[in-house]
């Protein structure tokens, strides 16, 4: 496919979106079942080969195909990795429902249970009700990918899935897919993370992917791990009991909102080896989460705070902990004082190193604590005036921005300062 056609593609598509076209609808009257292809769904029969030709009719991106699969209820039992590359443009609405229905997975060589892989130009597809039981010697549950910059799936919902007990991730989202939505999944027990999404290496970029009422617990790796991308956003998801972290981001996350972490770090040997709900390098916004400690987990957030655009906001958010997690803490955080660090009225204890001194307001005490080292990003500004307290434990005053510790004036001196 020409890079001319591909922008033809996704052109097309968004002119339809802002012009609030929705995705074409399949046509009900010709949907398929799993049962027309053979499959019988007791847990006994070798259901693998009639679920792909279902799978195959199913995502045929021809003007005449059905558009709708229904897996009836039943365990269905899937001996080798279930596989379809769309290698043509799609942008019909492709929807699997499969309520009431659990993949049961005897595959025995690392191969994922069901891969999605696009290699065009494809968009609207719904996945929804649909669980996988791993074996545990498989790979992925559910892995959707379209590695290269030259394709791109988009317009995506996968809805009320439950994926456990994956020898890898119980989903794995990678390369060049996004405007997506993930509505109250549950990726639980999988000897990998729960999910995986991440940029590919060969070009594309993840981005504008939401989750909404998703579980991420007992895992065996993260819960949720964000791998060179950083435009996901959680909503109202747990993060509980993961081996390591419930939530790693390496390169940043656009929000975390109302999410809770709990007990997380598992496979630490004890609190003093532990770590944080959330990893976080770069930047990130933090709203209304919860971080709760009866063992491993020692803060709500570990933050490094380098590079380019980094920083950090904590709005609403507490932590607490008891028994040997009674001193777990808000957040602790790295990086230069340059970088901004905001916590509004959160509660819990917050340790920094590397000249990082936040901007607190209204916690616990109900105050402001402003930084007092001359080159933080976050200074006392009253008008045109900042404040900072020299290493001779002064407080000084400058108009515009400190140049060094000695800048300006003392307060309650006379004249202006530089």
């Amino acid at each position: 496919m020409s890079l001319a056609a591909l922008a033809a593609g996704l052109a097309g598509g968004r002119r339809s979106e802002a012009a609030g076209v929705a995705a074409p609808a399949p046509d009900h009257a010709k949907a398929l079942s799993a049962r027309q292809f053979g499959a019988v769904g007791d847990g006994v029969a070798d259901d693998t080969a009639a679920l792909q030709a279902a799978l195959e009719a199913v995502f045929d991106p021809s003007d005449h195909a059905a558009g709708l699969l229904v897996i009836p209820p039943g365990d269905y039992k899937i001996t080798r990795s279930l596989r379809f590359t769309q290698r043509e443009n799609c942008g019909q609405s492709r929807r699997v429902s499969a309520r009431g229905a659990r993949l049961v997975s005897a595959i025995p060589d690392g191969g994922h249970v069901l891969h999605i892989r696009s290699a065009a130009t494809w968009h609207f597809i719904i996945l929804e009700g649909l669980e996988i039981a791993g074996s545990g010697s498989d790979g992925h549950g559910l892995y959707l990918e379209c590695d290269t910059n030259r394709a791109g799936l988009y317009n995506f919902c996968l809805r009320d899935l439950a994926i456990g007990n994956c020898g890898g991730d119980g989903c794995r989202i990678y390369g060049n897919l996004f405007e997506a939505q993930l509505e109250t999944c549950a990726f639980r027990g999988n000897r990998g993370n729960g999910a995986t999404f991440a940029h590919s290496l060969h070009g594309g970029v993840l981005s504008s992917i939401h989750l909404f009422g998703c579980a991420f617990d007992d895992n065996e790796a993260h819960g949720a791990e964000i791998v060179r991308a950083y435009d996901v956003g959680f909503h109202g998801c747990t993060f509980h009991r993961n081996g390591r972290f419930g939530l790693l981001a390496t390169n940043g996350c656009e929000l975390v909102a109302d999410c809770s972490f709990i007990d997380n770090h598992r496979s630490a040997f004890d609190f003093a080896n532990g770590g944080a709900g959330m990893g976080l390098r770069r930047y990130a916004t933090l709203v209304g989460c919860i971080s709760h400690s009866t063992a491993n987990q020692t803060h709500l957030i570990d933050a490094d705070l380098w590079g380019s655009f980094a920083r950090l906001v904590l709005i609403g958010c507490r932590a607490t902990g008891e028994g040997p997690a009674a001193a777990a803490g808000l957040a602790r955080l790295r990086g230069w004082g340059t970088h901004p660090a905001t916590i509004v009225g959160c509660q819990g204890a917050v340790t920094s190193a590397g000249g990082v001194q936040p901007l607190a307001i209204g916690g616990a005490g109900g105050s402001i604590g402003a930084s007092a080292e001359w080159r933080s990003a976050n200074l006392l500004q009253m008008g045109e005036y900042r404040m900072w307290v020299d290493a001779g434990g002064r407080l000084r005053l400058k108009k515009g921005a400190p140049e060094f510790d000695g800048d300006g004036r003392p307060a309650g001196g006379s004249g202006a300062g530089r």
